[in-house]
């Protein structure tokens, strides 16, 4: 992994400002940028940058866990915004680009079979490779925040649907937004993702039938009924997708995912949002910090 993702693995900023966001924007500020700071510090050392009454660190950290559930991102961590592992698609954060996804299932899954006949684009030999065992076929508009034109003349449907979402994630290496397909009798490891920014989709376009009515929600934990034969949990909440209904989650929180159903695959379309929390103006700073590094060769 790149030397900037071994050190920007979790930051905090405390100010005398009154604004949490403000204090959160003194730390993205060019001059007190974690670009700046590891372009200062040598990487054995710890980073910290100071700037009238704000400061940034940037360390290696020592996760505390307990029986709780909490975000645990691995590599970068923007406080103050809010945490749960499942979000509520219906809620007006997000906007009409969910009723925009419903209302063209028919599509994405018709360009879906069409751009699934050529071989998948997943890297075997990338850090997702040993999260999975069984099948997991990737099929992607967007990797590490860069946008694919194979893929958008092979959906042009799909790509305009998914770049028409004002909270699309893109030009940042956390951002991703592909066809999953996993394959009957394949598991995805419990993990989290590298961040706490952004909220994960899954609109799911096939999805196994043969499923329990009655694991339709359940606590892994402690439940009687056992998880779904195909579904997922996020923070310790098992749920099962459904076709055409979109599942928003926070892939921060400790989260995996089966389809235990033998020959029958569970497809979504899979994309990346800003987190809600994160205000327009920090998403251009974060970008700009981003594209900052890799102007100085640490990202390629």
């Amino acid at each position: 992994m790149n030397t900037f993702f071994y050190y920007v693995i979790q930051y905090y900023c405390t100010s005398k400002l009154e604004s949490t966001t403000d204090a959160r924007r003194a730390l993205l500020r060019p001059q007190d940028s974690i670009v700046y700071a590891l372009e200062q510090t040598p990487p054995h050392k710890e980073a910290r940058v100071e700037r009238n009454d704000s400061m940034a660190n940037i360390f290696k950290s020592a996760i505390m866990r307990t029986s709780r559930h909490r975000p645990a991102p691995s590599m970068f961590f923007l406080p103050g915004l809010e945490t749960k592992p499942w979000w509520d698609p219906e809620s007006s954060v997000f906007g009409p680009w969910i009723d925009n996804l419903r209302s063209n299932l028919a599509t994405i899954r018709d360009e879906y079979n069409n751009v699934s006949q050529h071989e998948s684009d997943y890297e075997v030999q990338s850090e997702h490779e040993k999260l999975h065992s069984g099948d997991w076929e990737w099929h992607s508009f967007i990797q590490k925040g860069s946008k694919n034109d194979v893929f958008r003349k092979s959906c042009p449907r799909t790509a305009e649907i998914l770049e028409s979402i004002p909270s699309l994630m893109t030009k940042i290496p956390f951002a991703y937004a592909f066809f999953s397909t996993l394959h009957g009798e394949s598991k995805i490891a419990a993990h989290t993702g590298p961040c706490n920014l952004r909220l994960r989709v899954h609109f799911p376009i096939l999805v196994p039938n043969e499923i329990n009515e009655e694991f339709r929600e359940c606590k892994i934990e402690g439940s009687d009924n056992g998880p779904p034969a195909c579904g997922m949990s996020v923070g310790g909440v098992a749920r099962e997708w459904e076709e055409g209904v979109p599942a928003i989650f926070d892939d921060s929180f400790v989260h995996h995912t089966w389809n235990n159903v033998p020959e029958t695959k569970r497809v979504v379309l899979l994309f990346d949002i800003w987190h809600p929390g994160v205000h327009p103006d920090e998403r251009e700073e974060i970008v700009g910090m981003f594209e900052g590094a890799r102007q100085k060769g640490w990202l390629k």
